[in-house]
């Protein structure tokens, strides 16, 4: 779909060292002493490998894992458990609450930022705001919700679990998140998408297999105002448009149908509705009082709705009840509750 060069987002490789427990207790060792005297570059390091016992036994390839742990455990991008094989309860915490400052996260961030600056001077502020801000397809939040829902999890683990290959295992989930991330913004930055000419049907086919498929919604809804928020549940919705099962077309085109049908269908019923509390109206005006509350009082044991007065006609089922302007209508709106009105007024069961 789209070829590399036209990715304008990247995020720069990550290999995560090898763990193996005499490496890792070799690397904590030196940390701890480069640490303690403050000399953390490059050849303080190398001479500390090469003068201790342990590491100047050590293969090249195998000195330059401890090199990398010795640097990632003082840095703090990947601390390793000061004493023993598993983490303290305090270490383990404190990993978790600084898995949004690993430098693979603040590089995401970085894009992140520079994605939301060139899409908002493409789209204008109202557009990027309908499309993302209030979203949760935005890159920032399906960022922080993807670590804080990690950081939960590893703060959830059982302390025998709080090793080094955990913390790695929850390491390369914020890569394949941040990657996923990335993904998605070189998607998002295409202006094809936000074009209103372009045919709506063509952006699904091109982009319903595309990471973060579920911004092609949005982008239906704010830009070809597809309405997919509606009441008729059995009508074709986005899944439907992701799995070919319908097309866009077919979609609005049940919409409008459906609209037509359900305005007829709320018309007559609005109609019924007035006819009947016009003959309510009219039964009302041969009583001898006007008193609503007196009225409501004696209308309650005999099983009927009371009549209430509103401050306008908004609701198409109320009419004038006198020359102020009042209104008058049933409480609720149920055609059932009209019904019992009249039936009780048609009696005249009461006596104001």
């Amino acid at each position: 779909m789209h070829s590399s060069s036209s990715n304008p987002y990247r995020l720069p490789r990550t290999e995560l060292p090898s763990y193996r427990p005499d490496l890792r207790r070799l690397a904590v060792r030196l940390g701890r002493r480069l640490a303690a005297t403050g000399l953390t570059d490059e050849l303080p390091l190398r001479v500390a490998l090469e003068t201790d016992k342990e590491g100047a036994r050590l293969s090249v390839s195998d000195k330059s894992v401890v090199a990398e742990l010795v640097r990632a455990h003082i840095t703090g991008d990947f601390p390793l458990p000061t004493r023993g094989e598993r983490y303290s309860q305090n270490e383990w915490l404190h990993v978790s609450y600084s898995l949004s400052t690993i430098p693979t996260v603040r590089s995401a961030l970085a894009l992140i930022l520079t994605f939301e600056g060139r899409i908002g001077d493409l789209l204008g502020q109202d557009q990027f705001l309908a499309l993302f801000k209030a979203r949760s397809d935005h890159p920032r939040t399906r960022l922080l919700n993807g670590i804080e829902s990690l950081a939960v999890c590893m703060r959830d683990e059982e302390p025998e679990y709080r090793t080094p290959d955990t913390l790695k295992a929850y390491l390369e989930k914020v890569e394949r998140c941040c990657h996923n991330i990335v993904v998605f913004m070189n998607v998002a930055s295409n202006p094809f998408l936000y074009d209103p000419a372009v045919d709506p049907q063509e952006k699904v086919n091109r982009y319903r297999h595309a990471e973060g498929q579920y911004f092609l919604k949005a982008v239906l809804e704010v830009v070809h105002g597809v309405p997919f928020q509606h009441i008729y549940r059995d009508l074709p919705d986005f899944w439907d448009l992701l799995y070919s099962r319908a097309t866009v077309a077919e979609l609005v085109d049940g919409f409008n149908r459906r609209e037509v049908t359900y305005a007829e269908s709320r018309r007559e019923f609005l109609s019924r509705q007035q006819s009947k509390l016009r003959q309510v109206s009219e039964l009302l005006d041969q009583l001898d009082t006007t008193h609503l509350a007196t009225i409501n009082r004696k209308l309650k044991p005999l099983g009927a709705r009371m009549v209430r007065v509103a401050s306008d006609a908004q609701h198409a089922v109320m009419l004038d009840m006198d020359d102020a302007g009042r209104f008058f209508g049933p409480s609720g709106n149920a055609e059932g509750a009209v019904e019992r009105l009249l039936h009780v007024l048609e009696q005249r069961r009461f006596t104001p």
